[in-house]
């Protein structure tokens, strides 16, 4: 938790979503979806120095009707 200008938030950094056989990982993902879909703002995080993935396509347009900020990065 933090406070900024007197507004209380929580940041949650998640696990990375994606396909996974990895049985805790997916639990990772499973709770990361948890958190997107009670969260009143999602940040994500795409490395903008490529092309998009499928995996991250497929995460932008699963946001896509939620209040989202895209945040590019140079990896």
């Amino acid at each position: 938790y933090m406070t900024v200008e007197g507004i209380s938030l929580r940041l949650i950094d998640t696990a990375g979503i994606r396909d996974t056989q990895d049985t805790v990982e997916a639990l990772g993902v499973e709770r990361a979806r948890d958190y997107i879909n009670k969260a009143d703002i999602v940040l994500c995080v795409i490395d903008g120095s490529t092309p998009l993935t499928p995996e991250e396509i497929e995460i932008l347009t699963s946001v896509s009707g939620l209040n989202t900020i895209v945040l590019l990065n140079k990896s």
